[in-house]
């Protein structure tokens, strides 16, 4: 059957802060949203020089959150954090996986993940990503 609910959500252009983006996706993190047909579920963006920036998909929502702690504190000045730190974020990370019977050898390493973002991010600082998204 057809979501028509979901398809006006995502082709309504975002212009809400942060705080109201997290209430309309269905991830409690910041700059996270659930990615119904992907394999790999939860998406990245941050609003960076007035544009949606899609920054990266992930198998655990708290990596794509830390990704996005990690890419905010790089191009955002005012962020607000989805973890206080790094063990915050491993000991959800394990909570996650164990949920979803997930074993973490068979996903992308969180270094992995983020060094993937890096690359994104440097390319965004440089100027080589362009507005024509």
């Amino acid at each position: 059957g057809d979501l028509p609910l979901i398809s006006m959500k995502t082709k309504r252009r975002r212009l809400t802060s942060p705080k109201e983006t997290v209430t309309n996706s269905s991830s409690d993190y910041r700059g996270v949203t659930h990615n119904q047909k992907e394999g790999k579920r939860w998406t990245v963006s941050i609003f960076y020089n007035d544009e949606d920036r899609f920054v990266g998909k992930y198998d655990l929502e708290s990596d794509a959150a830390r990704v996005y702690d990690e890419v905010s504190a790089i191009l955002v000045c005012n962020y607000d954090p989805n973890f206080a730190n790094k063990s915050d974020h491993e000991e959800a990370r394990k909570r996650e996986a164990e949920t979803l019977g997930l074993n973490l050898e068979s996903i992308d390493t969180f270094q992995a993940s983020m060094e993937k973002a890096n690359i994104y991010v440097n390319k965004l600082l440089s100027g080589a990503v362009h507005d024509s998204e």
